[in-house]
């Protein structure tokens, strides 16, 4: 997005704002999420500036990868003559994510099982895993609220 003038503050997040807009509706993404995005501006010293994103999580929200690029924003060195953002990782398409776990189900005791498995693999054997156990959840003494216990395979 070529810009007018050379833009800083409010005027280059507007403008942001837009260009997400713009890679959100993009019909090179099918669908997809998207996991990772670059943005790059043209400086009205000559030079230029870039910055890579990553997501936690594959997104599709204009919320949340504005309020990261956001933050980008304020490194930019000087004022911008241009602005482009590429989204240079695909996820999945939103219909194609995990869905959220179901708690009390054996599938999530075979996870825990499987990750606890995992971490002793990777830790000393003397590295305990432990886990909070609720004694009395109604206490005033937070101390008797709840426990440290060992964690042992069943």
């Amino acid at each position: 997005m070529e810009l007018s003038d050379a833009l800083a503050g409010v005027q280059l997040e507007a403008h942001l704002e837009q260009l997400i807009a713009l890679m959100l509706m993009s019909k090179q993404r099918n669908g997809r999420t998207i996991l990772a995005v670059r943005l790059t501006a043209r400086l009205n010293s000559g030079g230029s500036w870039s910055a890579h994103q990553t997501f936690g999580k594959p997104t599709a929200s204009k919320k949340t990868i504005y309020s990261l690029l956001l933050r980008r924003l304020d490194s930019l060195p000087a004022p911008a003559t241009s602005l482009m953002l590429e989204a240079t990782e695909l996820g999945p398409k939103a219909s194609e994510q995990l869905r959220l776990p179901q708690t009390g189900t054996r599938d999530d005791e075979n996870r825990l099982g499987e990750a606890i498995r995992q971490i002793r693999a990777t830790q000393k054997p003397e590295a305990g895993i432990q886990r909070i156990v609720d004694v009395d959840a109604h206490s005033r003494v937070p101390e008797r609220q709840a426990i440290l216990t060992p964690y042992l395979d069943d």
